[in-house]
């Protein structure tokens, strides 16, 4: 996907922006002018039956408790997406040059994903940006960027204006 004219279009060097959820990821490639998808993955929930899904909870006097669980374990599917995303970012490192990266994900998944994270990409990891952002044109990611990486510009006030600031006087309406 091209990269429109009025947004920049940051040449040269390849950015990686990476988009995720609780139990899925997308993984974009931007630079000279354009944003392609690289790859983009998803864990299942395991849907159990009534009894399936058995458990065992263990302590210092062996197994404490132990039955089937109703609910699919919640810490199981992220361990077993942060997993994915390791071979994922792994595959790409190898077959890509990354200049620089982002990362979308909601707030609970920040610590997860950043632990995925190789060390040579956590240096490279330029901006972190909270919220669900999985089903986001690539386009408004690119946006979201630059936004957040460009320091906003003060809008210069007029002489008139810069005087009566500084006499205390509130300027006119």
């Amino acid at each position: 996907m091209k990269i429109t004219s009025n947004l920049p279009q940051f040449s040269g060097r390849p950015y990686l922006i990476i988009v995720a959820g609780r139990q899925e990821a997308k993984f974009y490639l931007a630079g000279n002018s354009v944003i392609r998808t690289l790859e983009s993955f998803r864990v299942r929930t395991p849907l159990y039956s009534d009894r399936e899904g058995f458990f065992e909870a263990s302590g210092r006097m062996g197994v404490i408790r132990s039955g089937s669980a109703y609910e699919p374990p919640k810490e199981a599917v992220i361990q077993e997406f942060i997993r994915g995303l390791k071979e994922h970012l792994a595959a790409i490192e190898a077959a890509e040059e990354i200049a620089s990266a982002a990362v979308f994900a909601p707030n609970y998944m920040k610590g997860y994903i950043r632990s995925a994270l190789s060390a040579s990409l956590e240096q490279r990891l330029e901006l972190v940006v909270e919220g669900n952002f999985y089903r986001s044109p690539p386009l408004a990611l690119w946006r979201k960027i630059w936004e957040n990486r460009e320091p906003r510009a003060v809008k210069p006030r007029s002489g008139e204006a810069d005087n009566l600031w500084h006499r205390g006087a509130k300027p006119p309406p």
